[in-house]
């Protein structure tokens, strides 16, 4: 599901989705995040006292650098695919892209 809106429409949708998924923001984009030394670098370049209001809040960063160390990490799993216009890793139950709503295609099986 996408939609948008500013925080208090996020926060609806956390309180009333009912399901366990989190709700996800783009925050950034970078091309050439391939290691996990460039992925910490860029993680610190976001502008956080923008996203975050206090110390105390947390969140988690998270990334697939390639298709092999998703499928052998056990976070790709089968029909999972990776999406022709993002990039983004897309359940295999989705018809299109979470991330920027581009639709599946034979060429994106995993």
């Amino acid at each position: 599901v996408h939609f948008e809106g500013g925080p208090e429409v996020g926060a609806r949708a956390v309180l009333w989705s009912r399901t366990a998924l989190r709700v996800m923001e783009l925050l950034e984009r970078r091309e050439g995040v391939h290691t996990q030394a460039s992925l910490y670098d860029f993680a610190r370049a976001v502008r956080w006292s923008e996203v975050v209001a206090s110390e105390q809040q947390t969140l988690s960063v998270g990334a697939v650098l390639s298709l092999d160390r998703a499928r052998a990490s056990g976070k790709m799993r089968a029909g999972d695919w990776v999406c022709r216009s993002c990039n983004a890793l897309v359940f295999a139950s989705k018809d299109e892209c979470y991330q920027c709503g581009e639709p599946r295609d034979a060429d994106t099986a995993a």
